[in-house]
């Protein structure tokens, strides 16, 4: 389970939550659920973790194994590698990017042995956590955009 918006105050006292397991979501009260949307998805384990970065037509992703419900709970254990996903995954994120007129986009999606599972669309998305170690060069992305520089 996770909140549609930055936070889901029966999780987290902050403005910020991780992907919850929905046996938890489960126990709390009626009015706890009527309180924020939430997206409930299918459990995905073990996975894959991917985020892929788009900027106008700038497309970078990077990969990590996941044994948990979000990768962020054991982020110093995280690996990230440079992937290279399909052409028709990043097909799909240039033309969502586009329907809603977007500039950039993190995009997240969890695989297990066979299928790419879209999870969402960050329009404001970390990216440094991978741009920097592995010098995929979004934040040179970025910047070439914001001087209107496609190159």
């Amino acid at each position: 389970m996770k909140a549609v918006a930055s936070a889901y105050f029966p999780f987290s006292n902050s403005a910020f939550m991780f992907t919850t397991p929905l046996n938890d979501a489960l126990a709390l009260g009626d009015a706890d659920w009527a309180s924020q949307p939430v997206v409930v998805q299918q459990s995905i384990h073990p996975r894959t973790d991917v985020r892929i970065f788009i900027v106008g037509e700038f497309a970078a992703a990077a990969s990590t194994q996941v044994d948990g419900p979000d990768w962020r709970l054991g982020s110093k254990d995280a690996r990230w590698s440079p992937c290279t996903p399909p052409a028709p995954i990043i097909e799909g994120c240039r033309a969502y990017i586009n329907a809603f007129g977007l500039a950039y986009g993190a995009f997240d999606f969890a695989i297990d042995d066979r299928t790419w599972w879209f999870l969402e669309c960050n329009q404001a998305g970390e990216f440094a956590f991978a741009d920097r170690p592995l010098k995929l060069g979004v934040a040179d992305a970025i910047a070439n955009w914001l001087i209107g520089d496609s190159s």
